[in-house]
């Protein structure tokens, strides 16, 4: 099959603004007349292409047309009557696709599918040789009409040009800028994250450090500490496990200052359900059940002497029924009342 090649192609450029301080005149669609296509855009939405290059169809004389899809990753500001290109050609790729009339032979269909590949491989080779990883491009805009890098350029969208007449006007109306991925930011309180985002809060792995000291490393969900994480407060106390949006919830062990040591269930930054607690200063110990930071159910407690109670707890005391057992080994066994047996 014998076919005529005709060659039509188009570059659309779509620029994703890095920066609230850009020209706000450039904003919108830009076209020259050999059919370059620059959108320079205002929005700072980590979900949108930072760039797009299209290739339009390439005419075939019998019927088939060929068409390719470039794309590309940009950023771009403008910085003293420049704009500044952020090309990252590494991130580029392309899709290719062919079509022709029913009853086109499958020979037929691959060579077109061929030349087309061929045509769209060369273009996008061009295209990469003149647009290196950063470069820079000077510009002026009158009206209407934008000089780029030497050519000419006619707004598209001319009312949006002509109303984005100010940097004022962009600001109020423009959407906060988002934080999304790894950033550091330093609060207005002094502290400080290091970590994910998402949305402009803190969300998955992050280190915070407040201004007293106070350091948390560990899980993030919507601004609050929630999952697995390590709190260390400046006063030599610390805390590992589990977090539920802020409070401590689920299994983990603290440690005071003093040295004191709870390892077991958590609720709302009470130690609630089952868990152990050793004293430092003398090794006693209570291990048992908690209710609302107090020993409540059953639990052993054991002195340093070498004694210890293995029964009903309320309220941090031996209430209820239980046994005693002496350092000796006597054992006592009945009901207990605020600490002490009932005889």
């Amino acid at each position: 099959m014998k076919s005529t090649l005709l060659i039509s192609a188009s570059l659309l450029l779509n620029l994703f603004s890095a920066s609230a301080q850009n020209d706000p005149n450039l904003y919108g669609d830009w076209k020259s007349a050999d059919n370059i296509n620059y959108y320079f855009s205002d929005r700072s939405d980590d979900d949108v292409d930072f760039g797009n290059v299209t290739l339009k169809p390439l005419g075939y004389s019998d019927g088939c047309t060929c068409g390719s899809t470039v794309i590309m990753d940009f950023d771009w500001i403008t910085q003293n009557g420049k704009v500044k290109f952020y090309n990252k050609v590494s991130e580029t790729y392309m899709a290719v696709n062919t079509s022709c009339p029913e009853g086109t032979s499958e020979a037929d269909r691959k060579l077109i599918k061929d030349a087309c590949q061929q045509t769209s491989d060369k273009a996008l080779a061009d295209f990469k040789n003149g647009h290196e990883l950063s470069m820079e491009m000077p510009y002026s805009i009158n009206g209407n009409t934008l000089i780029l890098g030497g050519k000419q350029f006619t707004s598209t969208s001319p009312k949006k040009a002509v109303e984005q007449t100010t940097v004022v006007d962009v600001v109020e109306t423009k959407p906060a800028e988002s934080l999304n991925g790894y950033h550091v930011k330093v609060l207005d309180d002094g502290s400080r994250y290091e970590g994910e985002w998402k949305d402009n809060m803190k969300n998955g792995q992050g280190t915070f450090t407040a201004s007293d000291g106070e350091k948390y490393v560990g899980e993030w969900k919507d601004n609050y500490r929630h999952g697995q994480g390590t709190a260390t407060s400046s006063d030599g106390s610390s805390y590992t496990g589990e977090y539920k949006m802020g409070s401590r919830d689920g299994y983990g062990t603290f440690v005071w200052a003093t040295g004191d040591k709870y390892t077991g269930d958590w609720l709302n930054n009470t130690r609630h359900g089952t868990g152990t607690i050793t004293w430092a200063d003398d090794g006693s110990s209570y291990s048992g059940q908690w209710e609302n930071d107090l020993m409540h159910g059953n639990g052993t407690y054991k002195w340093a002497t070498g004694s210890s109670y293995t029964g009903q707890f309320q309220n941090n005391q031996m209430n209820g029924q239980g046994t005693y057992t002496s350092v000796t080994g006597e054992k006592t066994t009945g009901e207990f009342r605020d600490g002490k047996f009932v005889e």
